[in-house]
């Protein structure tokens, strides 16, 4: 009996010996496997911290030629009221030359 339980003991600690050194190698391989892992996480966060920024500014950048273009729109629309004003002054001042010449026409003998 008393071999018995030595003997039980004796592969118990053989399996428990066995289980901590399986288990030191999967540390040790998952300590390598985050090892190489780790310069690859630190460039996938230097990225995302790129890319956000490249965003921002990219944002900031819409935001400007939104400011632009509603300038150039504004511009065009008091261009394009200008053009016509002067559209109707010209005609206004081609229609005096007119008469202003019947006139003088009436004057020359």
């Amino acid at each position: 009996m008393v071999q018995n339980l030595a003997s039980l003991s004796r592969g118990a600690a053989d399996k428990i010996s066995q289980l901590t050194a399986d288990g030191i190698k999967l540390n040790n391989m998952a300590r390598q496997v985050f090892s190489e892992a780790m310069p690859s996480m630190d460039q996938t966060n230097r990225l995302i911290a790129d890319i956000s920024k490249s965003s921002s500014a990219q944002s900031v950048s819409s935001e400007q030629i939104n400011a632009a273009l509603q300038d150039l729109n504004a511009f065009l629309r008091a261009n394009a009221n200008n053009a016509q004003s002067l559209a109707e002054n010209s005609e206004n001042l081609d229609e005096q030359a007119k008469r202003l010449y019947d006139a003088v026409e009436f004057f020359n003998v």
